[in-house]
């Protein structure tokens, strides 16, 4: 139903009424027969006319500076009082406002994808790809490495080394860790840090100059049962490639691995750098490390 209202009837004015008396200002009317004929007044009734205007006239302008006088005012009106709007923002549909990008030291937000989601190039922007929430059947787990406008910029496993992706925050689960490795190529140790406080530093196995172990900022994807005894029981797989095999033993990828060492213990302290490029640990310190460092952790490689 409509609540508009019909448009107001325009009211007839009524027709002018004519003097009660006949006469019109001026003129003396005589009616023949239904047609008004007008005849000029004589100076004795002009006379009389004038004088009894100019009374008239005289009683009404007194009566009106009477009233003047005494006619009660209305009280003059107050001032209007300010107007204040008071400016609410509508956070309705606000971003909400974002944590700042962790510290060096932690702890280090990480990513838990609800399924496959649009890839980004910029906040907001066009889709680009997508990022799939698994890896080799393990859930995705992506470091989150900055945050705005209601997007995560997110490091992802994929080829090139180092790839990063915005996706939508929205649905996407995310947690924190305190932990942080980082492998210092160099001097062939890998140190385990809690909040930025060393809490291993361990001698290591690395790549050797034919297949090294590629440097950057790289992530644990996935801890995963080692192959045989050699391994060790869980097996770090990082986001990293290697730089120089494409596809190793027909797996159509080459990534590196914290691993233990192959059966031979004694190779860690001494061998120095012999791995097709992944890490290699004694077999307690790689339990050590697998027991509290989570998929999506932060692995920092040193040249």
């Amino acid at each position: 139903m409509s609540n508009r209202r019909p448009p107001k009837q325009a009211s007839s004015a009524p027709d002018a009424a004519a003097p009660a008396d006949g006469r019109e200002e001026g003129m003396s009317v005589s009616q023949l027969g239904g047609i008004a004929e007008s005849t000029p007044l004589t100076d004795d009734d002009s006379g009389h006319e004038w004088r009894r205007h100019l009374a008239i006239v005289l009683v009404v302008m007194a009566a009106i500076s009477w009233l003047a006088l005494w006619w009660p005012r209305p009280a003059p009106a107050a001032p209007a009082a300010a107007i204040v709007v008071a400016t609410v923002p509508d956070t309705s549909m606000a971003a909400k406002a974002e944590p700042p990008a962790p510290p060096p030291d932690g702890p280090y937000p990480i990513a838990l994808l609800p399924g496959d989601v649009p890839a980004y190039d910029s906040p907001g922007g066009e889709p680009a790809g997508t990022v799939a929430g698994e890896w080799w059947g393990y859930p995705s787990q992506l470091p989150i490495i900055d945050q705005t406008d209601g997007f995560l910029l997110v490091r992802v496993q994929q080829r090139p080394n180092e790839s990063t992706a915005w996706i939508a925050a929205e649905g996407v689960e995310i947690t924190t860790t305190p932990y942080r490795i980082v492998i210092d190529l160099d001097a062939r140790r890998v140190k385990l840090l809690n909040l930025g406080e060393v809490i291993m530093n361990v001698p290591a196995i690395v790549g050797k100059p034919a297949t090294p172990t590629p440097a950057g900022h790289f992530f644990v994807t996935m801890a995963q049962p080692g192959p045989s005894a050699g391994y060790g029981k869980e097996v770090l797989v990082l986001s990293a490639h290697s730089e120089t095999i494409d596809n190793w033993q027909g797996s159509g990828d080459a990534v590196t691995a914290i691993h233990g060492p192959l059966g031979n213990e004694a190779s860690i302290d001494t061998a120095g750098a012999i791995s097709n490029g992944c890490v290699r640990l004694h077999m307690a310190d790689l339990d050590a490390l697998a027991a509290v460092v989570p998929p999506g952790a932060p692995v920092d490689i040193e040249p």
